[in-house]
């Protein structure tokens, strides 16, 4: 069966000799994977580039719910999909998302407009900011709770954190960060917050490590570190 859907790009794997696996997050399916093949020969560059994560796509797929795998009719870029320019501070928050999103959204497999759409404006607002980058993922990783149904709260997660984790006392937010956390659950991106980077990095840490008491494979998130060495 043919569907029409959008779809945001969740990572890409290398598959035999020149085809990739592909998971999407998509608007009208949930979380799905396909298989692309001959998508690396030399006669097909153009196409490899459209499944770049977090690439945002126009989808025409083969839908068969028995299968873990499906198939790709077309695929295209959505007119408010982007290329980041070189840019090593959006790159790495890219790389940083992805990660998160993929392994978040794993188990998303149902119809979601209001998680997908939220995913989806604020990647466009993210590629069109050119300043206040700084803290977006932190923004954007409080605010996305909201919508997986473990909103954040400060002092809650902190209890969460604390039954859940070992948690050090380095590691526990003060007063005045956990109002701070509070404050970003309901501003909008382009707000500007006093923030420097060990306190950015450790407040997402923290974030995470409320995440991992709901979703498992979020214990460890690699692309942490090189993203913590950007916003040094």
């Amino acid at each position: 069966m043919l569907r029409k859907t959008s779809g945001i790009v969740l990572s890409t794997l290398k598959y035999k000799e020149s085809s990739i696996i592909s998971r999407i997050y998509t608007r009208e399916l949930g979380t799905k994977s396909y298989i692309i093949n001959s998508v690396r020969s030399a006669k097909s560059k153009n196409k490899a580039a459209l499944y770049r994560p977090m690439s945002i796509l126009d989808l025409l797929v083969y839908e068969r719910s028995n299968a873990n795998i499906n198939r790709i009719s077309e695929a295209k870029f959505h007119p408010s999909s982007f290329i980041v320019l070189p840019n090593i501070s959006k790159t790495s928050i890219l790389l940083f998302l992805s990660e998160v999103l993929n392994k978040a959204l794993i188990h998303e497999e149902e119809q979601d407009y209001q998680l997908f759409d939220f995913i989806n404006r604020s990647l466009i607002y993210f590629s069109k900011a050119e300043a206040n980058i700084e803290n977006f993922h932190l923004i954007f990783l409080i605010q996305l709770t909201n919508y997986l149904g473990f909103d954040f709260e400060g002092n809650t997660a902190l209890m969460a954190v604390k039954n859940n984790l070992k948690i050090t006392e380095k590691d526990i937010p003060s007063t005045q960060e956990l109002q701070l956390l509070n404050a970003l659950r309901i501003c909008n991106f382009n707000e500007q917050f006093s923030l420097n980077s060990n306190s950015r990095n450790s407040l997402l840490r923290f974030v995470l490590q409320y995440y991992s008491t709901f979703i498992s494979s979020l214990d460890k998130i690699n692309s942490l570190d090189v993203l913590s060495e950007v916003f040094k």
